[in-house]
């Protein structure tokens, strides 16, 4: 994701959910409650984010209850800051780009994707949800 959607998409984003709930609680139990990034403490690089090297010290899936990581997942879901638009506009773009090209059978624009900010909405962790 652009550095610049990222910033605008983490604006202001705080926990603000209750980990008490017991529909959290296995998340809560693989990945701790939600927290900043900032709390691990990590060296930033000269754009003010953490190292690589220093996000490698924790299970990448562990990130998906910072605050950062639910608040980018909400607005791309819910086109905050038309970040959806952006999003599909990309990918759109790039299909454009390899539609013809006979190496490319396909391509994965949302690999594993979360389940926005469930801090805020629990319902989105009940798997019958669409049906």
């Amino acid at each position: 994701m652009p550095d610049f959607y990222a910033r605008k998409a983490i604006e202001g984003a705080k926990c603000h959910g209750n980990w008490s709930d017991p529909r959290l609680k296995p998340i809560a139990d693989s990945n701790g409650p939600c927290r900043s990034i900032d709390s691990y403490n990590y060296t930033l690089d000269k754009n003010g984010w953490p190292l690589i090297s220093e996000c490698n010290k924790v299970a990448f899936w562990k990130y998906y209850t910072t605050v950062e990581s639910m608040a980018i997942f909400d607005a791309i879901y819910t086109n905050k800051h038309g970040l959806t638009d952006a999003f599909v506009g990309f990918w759109d773009r790039v299909a454009q780009k390899l539609a013809n090209n006979k190496y490319v059978m396909g391509f994965d624009p949302l690999n594993e994707p979360f389940a926005a900010d469930i801090e805020a909405n629990p319902d989105l962790l009940q798997a019958d949800l669409f049906n």
